[in-house]
């Protein structure tokens, strides 16, 4: 696809942000980020906040260096109750004006 991909390898989504879970909540400012864990190597996420987000935005998420972030069904529409985001794996979400829904889960074995 012409200008999808650049020098960069961002599809156009910018450069990372690395974003620490608080409580349960991601909170990013870009649509590409690096979820990092609270404290310790895991963690869960119940709910996103991004603020400008509107109908279509993406967001892709990676875990950052060593963590294994969950993310849980209550509050993001996944095509599973959880998805285990570890090194080597993503999700990428669609946001529709109200809530996030998975678009894709890449598992960190699919990709070995």
């Amino acid at each position: 696809i012409e200008g999808a991909a650049v020098a960069d390898g961002s599809f156009g989504l910018g450069a990372h942000e690395t974003a620490t879970i608080a409580s349960g909540v991601l909170t990013v400012t870009k649509s590409y980020v690096w979820a990092a864990a609270e404290s310790s190597t895991t963690d869960t996420v119940d709910s996103i906040v991004f603020t400008g987000a509107e109908d279509g935005t993406l967001l892709l998420v990676v875990a950052d260096t060593g963590d294994t972030i969950t993310f849980d069904d209550a509050n993001i529409d996944l095509g599973a109750a959880t998805r285990a985001v570890a090194p080597g794996g993503c999700l990428l979400l669609r946001y529709d004006g109200t809530s996030w829904a998975e678009v894709l889960f890449l598992a960190a074995a699919d990709n070995a």
